[in-house]
């Protein structure tokens, strides 16, 4: 039995410190604290339990910032679920990946390592539009075209306008007074799909201009003249986003991270991705992203701040030997905590291998667990920002990387808390 000390009556805690050997302690703090709350005046209180509402197997639970519309992965399938606890599939079998989300203008744009797409007024569909994978074929024929080397190529559009890109071109030299025939035009299956473009350029030009607007599925089309009067083609080298397994929103792009690299969209064109260059890469898989006013936080092998809010020429740093764990970043409020000399707007609380950080605008960086807190090593968990009954926490779920070992060999502190003239265990 180990000798139990004298008591010592503690009226006020300031919260847990483990990193103290268990033969140590210090006034005020506790070595463990089970299902209770400190509040801002030092009280304990306890913590408020649950309710089951449903049995099934959830994952990738998500809410906007405004608490307006909710999305999780339900028995393999994502649903939208209501302020009654029902839901609405929206995607079946979308596996057991991991899926991220983030809104923009009321859209809601979903990522896996398996499945992209995007929800709008709760209806699921394509994130960009697939481009044509096939080169049409050309031959020349009589017509009222001058001699000289063109480039044709394709796209899909939609009813309400939106394009595909084009990353295919056909080319073809033709003598005076030719036309040209396209056939083999790319057939979309996407419901989506109304149209198929033809755009060509001029003779031994490099800029594509639509020559023609067709019904998807047109298999052919002759080009006598390339006497423009319609749009230039502006999406070509352009895909649909890729698949990740992290999408944020900022400064007018989506970024979406796939293992070790961080692509971005093209600005306010959040269905176009130019792959050949649009992106950064990191030594390891990225597990945060967190946009500030004037940047962006990025986790891999370490912690990097991007500062500026154009990625192509932003000013990329490393911050911190540190790793953020995988759904541990939570945005909040600057005003929860203010911290002189130190800039103003929104912060991030994210959980790492070092303890818990707060993440600032203009790549500032603080460790506010290391004194007192040691924190289990995880590769994965689940955050969230709570306010209730006066209380501000930031509530962070870790998967352990391996089972922690509880038994502790030593002198023990024991406490038994007493409030109001109640015992709380």
């Amino acid at each position: 039995m180990p000798n139990i000390g004298k008591s010592v009556l503690v009226d006020t805690f300031k919260g847990i410190n483990n990193v103290l050997p268990d033969d140590k302690s210090v006034d005020g703090y506790l070595k463990e604290l089970v299902n209770l709350d400190i509040d801002k005046n030092n009280n304990l209180f306890k913590r408020k339990g649950f309710v089951l509402r449903d049995s099934s197997s959830f994952h990738s639970l998500w809410s906007n910032e405004n608490k307006t519309r909710m999305f999780a992965v339900r028995d393999g399938d994502l649903v939208e679920i209501k302020a009654d606890s029902s839901y609405t599939t929206l995607v079946p079998s979308i596996g057991d990946s991991r899926v991220t989300y983030d809104e923009v203008d009321n859209i809601v744009y979903y990522t896996s390592r398996f499945k992209s797409g995007k929800i709008t007024n709760s209806v699921a569909g394509n994130w960009g539009i697939a481009v044509p994978n096939v080169i049409p074929s050309l031959l020349e024929a009589n017509g009222s075209m001058v001699k000289g080397s063109y480039q044709v190529t394709t796209t899909f559009e939609t009813l309400d306008g939106r394009e595909s890109g084009s990353l295919l071109a056909a080319v073809i030299s033709v003598s005076d007074f030719s036309s040209i025939v396209v056939s083999n035009l790319p057939v979309s299956t996407d419901p989506e799909i109304a149209y198929v473009n033809i755009y060509v350029t001029l003779e031994n030009g490099d800029n594509f201009n639509r020559i023609a607007k067709l019904p998807n599925g047109t298999t052919s089309y002759t080009i006598s003249s390339v006497n423009f009067s319609d749009r230039p083609l502006e999406t070509f080298n352009l895909s649909p986003a890729p698949n990740g397994s992290i999408v944020k929103w900022a400064h007018g792009r989506l970024y979406v991270s796939q293992d070790n690299i961080l692509w971005w969209s093209e600005p306010y064109q959040y269905d176009h991705f130019d792959l050949r260059k649009n992106y950064y890469y990191f030594e390891e898989e990225i597990t945060a992203i967190c946009p500030t006013p004037d940047g962006l936080w990025v986790s891999a092998d370490k912690i990097y701040y991007v500062a500026g809010k154009d990625p192509s020429s932003a000013r990329l740093s490393e911050k911190e030997v540190a790793k953020v764990v995988l759904g541990s970043d939570v945005k909040f409020s600057g005003a929860y905590i203010f911290i002189e000399n130190t800039p103003l707007g929104y912060k991030w609380f994210v959980t790492t291998n070092k303890g818990i950080f707060v993440l600032f605008n203009d790549g500032v960086i603080l460790n506010i667990s290391e004194r007192n807190v040691s924190m289990p090593e995880a590769k994965s968990g689940a955050s969230a920002f709570i306010q209730e009954d006066g209380i501000n926490r930031y509530v962070s779920l870790l998967k352990e990387k391996q089972k922690s070992n509880n038994t502790a060999i030593g002198d023990m502190v024991t406490s038994t808390i007493i409030r109001n003239g109640i015992t709380i265990e």
